[in-house]
């Protein structure tokens, strides 16, 4: 054990490399199950200062092997495995090109590679090439701001389900369906991560 890291630790996640992450309030810890050893991130102190200890749990590895973390209640971290840099996102009331919410439930990353974030506060949609934001809310359709989960279709529909039943998105007409118990749903509250995909799509 590296007695230079807290024993505070959220849960870990294994990236496409294979290689398994935990993480404290110092900083990142990488598992190399070839050597059979931990090994620091070697950019801890830019952790600690931009991060701190509010720190959440990884919750999504996008294409270009970024790892994006959902703080608590901070917003998002994202970090570039092999490089110093480390990126937060927060809700800025007096910035419309900022993240809705601060208190993200849930990442995807659609086909076209735009980003989605489930938050408190509705939907929120992010260009990474333009860095630019936009939000989804009641006002433009969504059943309820509580997203507990997204799923994209083979159609590229997003479906999210929510505090009141299920919402989809199409994004070609940037409308929104919602289905509630008068569609035979038997609850309308979903739990976190509420979701599932069928073989067909």
């Amino acid at each position: 054990q590296n007695k230079s890291f807290s024993d505070q630790v959220v849960p870990a996640f294994i990236d496409r490399t294979g290689l398994f992450w935990t993480f404290t309030p110092k900083g990142p810890l990488i598992f190399d199950r070839v050597t059979n050893k931990f090994m620091e991130w070697h950019d801890a102190k830019s952790w600690t200062r931009q991060v701190s200890v509010k720190l959440g749990q990884p919750l999504y590895q996008d294409h270009e092997g970024k790892l994006w973390f959902a703080l608590n209640q901070r917003g998002l971290c994202r970090l570039t495995p092999g490089t110093a840099t480390v990126e937060l996102f927060m809700h800025n009331p007096a910035d419309s090109n900022s993240i809705g919410s601060n208190d993200i439930s849930n990442i995807l990353e659609d086909k076209t590679g735009l980003f989605w974030f489930g938050t408190d506060q509705g939907l929120d949609r992010f260009d990474a090439e333009s860095g630019r934001w936009k939000h989804f809310t009641t006002r433009d359709g969504l059943d309820d701001v509580g997203i507990r989960a997204i799923l994209e279709d083979d159609r590229g529909r997003l479906w999210m389900t929510t505090n009141k039943g299920i919402s989809r998105f199409d994004r070609e007409s940037g409308t929104f369906k919602n289905f509630g118990t008068q569609d035979g749903l038997q609850e309308s509250e979903f739990g976190h991560s509420s979701a599932f995909r069928s073989a067909r799509g």
